[in-house]
C-alpha cells in the first residue's frame, strides 16, 4: 500500500468503526487514516484480484488442515486485526490466533500468532514496511509472512530471529516454528497462475 497523503485528514478510531460500519466496501486504519484494502486512500475504489484470493486461500487451506484438532483458529480477509499500539485496524489476508480472548471474539482479533499477507504491486510496499511495523508491536505475533503474487516466493519474518526474514522461491517448504507446521509452494502456487 502506498504512503498516506499529507492532504488527508485525520480521523479516530471511533470514526473509523463507525463509518466502516456503514461502508460497502472494507476499509484499514493506520495512524488517523482510512485506506481502502488496495493502499489507496478511502475516496478510492477498491477489489482484490483472482490471483490474489487463489493464494490466499490456499494458504489458509494448507494452515487449517494442518491445525485440525489443535485450538488454533485460521482466519480469512473479513476478520478485523486491532492493534492497539500501533492504532490500527487491519484485515490480514490470513491469520492464525490460538488465544482464548480471540477464539472468544467475533469481529475483532486482538493476539494473533501468524498473520500471512499476499503481496501485490498496489500493496507491497505497505505491508513490507508500515504494516510490518504495526503488526510488529503485537506480543503475541511470533511469524509474519509475505506470499509474492507475481512471482514464486514466501518471506518469513520470526519474533525469535529478531524479525530476520528467511526467503523461500520456487519450491519446497516453508517451516512455520510458530505453529510447527509448514507451507508446500505447490500447495499456494499450482493452479493459480
Amino acid at each position: 500500500m502506498g504512503a498516506p497523503q499529507k492532504a488527508l485528514s485525520r480521523i479516530s478510531a471511533d470514526e473509523y468503526l463507525a463509518l466502516e460500519e456503514l461502508a460497502p466496501h472494507k476499509h484499514e486504519f493506520l495512524n488517523g487514516i482510512m485506506y481502502t484494502l488496495n493502499g489507496l486512500p478511502a475516496t478510492s475504489t477498491v477489489g482484490g484480484t483472482r490471483l490474489h484470493n487463489l493464494i490466499a486461500l490456499a494458504v489458509a487451506s494448507s494452515l487449517r488442515a494442518q491445525l485440525k484438532g489443535t485450538r488454533c483458529q485460521v482466519l480469512m480477509n473479513d476478520v478485523k486485526l486491532h492493534i492497539e499500539a500501533a492504532d490500527a485496524y487491519f484485515y490480514p489476508d490470513v491469520m492464525v490466533t490460538c488465544d482464548e480472548r480471540d477464539l472468544a471474539a467475533d469481529l475483532v482479533m486482538r493476539a494473533p500468532t501468524l498473520v500471512v499477507e499476499v503481496l501485490s504491486p498496489s500493496t507491497s510496499t505497505f505491508d513490507r514496511a508500515d504494516k510490518f511495523a504495526a503488526y510488529r508491536t503485537l506480543p503475541s505475533l511470533a511469524q509474519y509472512v509475505l506470499v509474492a503474487s507475481i512471482e514464486r516466493r514466501i518471506d518469513v519474518f520470526t519474533r525469535a530471529e529478531n524479525w530476520t526474514a528467511t526467503t523461500a522461491a520456487n519450491a519446497g517448504d516453508v517451516l512455520l516454528t510458530s505453529l510447527g507446521v509448514s507451507l508446500r509452494f505447490d500447495d499456494i502456487y499450482t493452479g493459480v497462475a
